[in-house]
């Protein structure tokens, strides 16, 4: 029996509990720890930023698409009996203002990683083969953070903050 959207082909007798691949498990474990590394890099951003549009960027699109990818990602390894990685510290304390990183700096580094895991995502969705309910989910992932790219986008032009390529003229 497989499952397409909401409709279910087969009979129920012959499903069989779901496996991940030797692949998938690495690629999931590997996902999982890169998210960690995210969400304690985003979260030293967001107590160095200064701009309030910045820092509210950063909590409810960053933050808020971190978690739920990493609590997805948790589901799975129980599922499937994957150890999980070490989880990064809920919050970090920031000890003074001796980090003096701009705004400016803070989203190039956002937003460089935001297009490094749109390459990611793509991958993992092109190995992920053999268990489709663990391909969906890096589907969704990949749509959730196209989604945050391509307000990026629209919110570094705003501010000035991406260096855009100067206009092609053909002579």
């Amino acid at each position: 029996m497989f499952q397409v959207g909401n409709v279910h082909i087969g009979k129920a007798e012959t499903t069989t509990q779901p496996t991940i691949s030797i692949i998938e498990a690495g690629i999931l474990w590997n996902m999982l720890s890169a998210r960690y590394k995210c969400i304690e890099e985003t979260n030293i951003y967001f107590n160095y930023a200064h701009d309030k549009e910045f820092k509210e960027i950063i909590s409810r699109m960053g933050m808020a698409m971190l978690n739920k990818h990493i609590t997805d990602m948790e589901k799975q390894c129980e599922i499937f009996g994957v150890p999980m990685v070490k989880r990064p510290p809920k919050s970090t304390v920031q000890q003074g203002d001796n980090m003096n990183f701009s705004d400016q700096f803070m989203f190039r580094q956002i937003f460089e990683g935001c297009q490094h895991f749109l390459c990611v995502l793509a991958d993992c969705i092109a190995k992920s083969v053999h268990n489709d309910a663990l391909r969906d989910m890096y589907i969704d992932h990949y749509n959730g953070e196209l989604e945050i790219f391509n307000n990026l986008c629209k919110y570094g032009k705003m501010k000035g903050w991406l260096e855009i390529p100067p206009i092609y003229k053909p002579n």
